[in-house]
């Protein structure tokens, strides 16, 4: 939308003819209050619309006037207060800022597409309109003090379901959905936050493994399971996620986890180049508003976590998994949990000696003890993770703490990565097996 400078062109004799008319209806009380200047330059279209430099708007009492309800072709349903010079534009939809904005938007400023948004105390908002973006596009503002960024959709009656029905490049995931049987449960009231993969996204899968998925009713728990991954309960916009311009100029990193619709932990990264999930799939668009939701554009399929054993397995700890299968602990651990491993690795293993372990190996209720002595019986997180005692899965304290030069440690091992997530829980890494105090 850019900026049109339209003057009526009103001739003296057309004045002289309005100035006679006006003092007539004054006369008798029956004068239609002047447009102000604000919006003096608003021309009437055949339909009764007006357009001028903010757009095309239509008046819901039919005729414009001052101060009234608009219905604009952008922005939706505001309210107009124009008086002298100044013309504000109230916007009902600011409540959904999450902020108590009580608010006008001020669109007259010589800097459009730009303008403000004022609460009281006085907190000015720059509105940046000319965000590209598929439909509807938000309307971003920049908070001028916080320089955070806040978005504010239009407003839609389409759900998550429809926006995705309606855009071709979402044919895949419909088809998904639809074979899942989750399209009625996601038009419901939610709200719900989807990562929706692009039918690109469904090409880089195995061509076989997509079939299968589509067609065999035998996996269709796994489709189920695979769509809710990327599914959060509640709606979750970038904003919320903590993409703020502040952040980004700042270079941080902001990371956290949200329980998905299946039950799983998404971990999410917020990074100066964008929004990334599970560590290797991007967010290419973002706040795609509906009416019981938000939809964040992802560039490749999002496969939930196998439990705390396959992961185990995947990453590597191979002796890890063989002393859990020894200890006859396998069971437990692919339980509901959930559970936080801090895993040591298999040269932590090593360390103890071959004679060492291979006696452990053949005691598994030792060996057992030992390694329920690795497990909390919940999840923790690194964010969570703090100095102080921990009561471990066999009921034995184990202490956590903070080293001098900024390492975390459990009992005498040392916490080298962490934040590796399970279906049932979340794995810490460390490197040297600890050992429960003697009796």
């Amino acid at each position: 939308m850019g900026v049109q400078n339209l003057k009526l062109n009103i001739t003296p004799m057309k004045k002289h003819i309005l100035a006679t008319l006006s003092i007539l209806a004054l006369a008798v009380g029956l004068s239609a209050q002047p447009l102000a200047p604000a919006i003096s330059d608003a021309t009437e279209n055949e339909d009764g619309s007006y357009s001028n430099w903010f757009g095309t708007f239509t008046p819901e009492d039919s005729s414009l006037s001052n101060e009234g309800w608009i219905a604009h072709t952008e922005h939706g349903r505001l309210y107009l207060n124009a008086v002298g010079q100044n013309l504000w534009l109230y916007d009902p939809n600011v409540a959904a800022l999450g902020e108590p904005f009580n608010g006008w938007i001020y669109t007259n400023r010589n800097t459009f597409p730009y303008f403000f948004v004022r609460n009281s105390p006085p907190t000015f908002l720059l509105y940046i309109s000319g965000v590209e973006g598929p439909e509807p596009t938000p309307r971003v503002f920049l908070n001028t003090r916080t320089f955070e960024t806040i978005f504010l959709p239009k407003v839609t009656p389409e759900t998550v379901v429809d926006i995705a029905a309606g855009n071709p490049d979402f044919s895949s995931l419909v088809t998904a959905l639809t074979t899942a049987g989750l399209v009625e449960p996601l038009s419901g009231e939610g709200p719900f936050t989807v990562f929706a993969p692009t039918n690109e996204a469904f090409e880089q899968l195995d061509p076989d493994t997509l079939n299968d998925l589509l067609t065999n009713e035998e996996s269709l728990p796994a489709l189920t399971d695979i769509l809710t991954y990327h599914v959060v309960p509640g709606r979750l916009t970038s904003g919320d996620l903590g993409l703020d311009l502040g952040s980004i100029l700042r270079g941080e990193s902001l990371s956290g986890f949200a329980t998905t619709l299946g039950g799983s932990d998404l971990r999410i990264d917020v990074t100066p180049f964008g929004i990334l999930l599970d560590g290797s799939t991007m967010v290419t668009t973002a706040d795609i508003e509906g009416s019981n939701g938000v939809i964040h554009v992802i560039d490749s399929v999002l496969m939930p976590p196998a439990d705390i054993v396959d992961t185990a397995t995947e990453a590597g700890f191979s002796t890890l998994v063989a002393a859990v299968q020894a200890a006859g602990l396998e069971d437990a651990l692919r339980g509901d949990g959930p559970f936080t491993v801090f895993a040591p690795t298999d040269e932590a293993f090593a360390a103890l000696g071959e004679e060492t372990l291979n006696s452990l190996l053949d005691d598994p209720e030792t060996l057992a003890d030992i390694l329920l002595y690795h497990v909390v019986d919940s999840d923790i997180y690194a964010s969570e993770v703090a100095p102080g005692q921990v009561e471990m899965f066999n009921g034995d304290p184990a202490t956590i703490a903070l080293t001098d030069t900024g390492v975390l440690t459990i009992e005498d091992a040392n916490i080298i990565a962490t934040d590796v997530v399970s279906s049932n829980g979340v794995i810490h890494v460390i490197d040297t097996v600890i050992l429960p105090p003697a009796e």
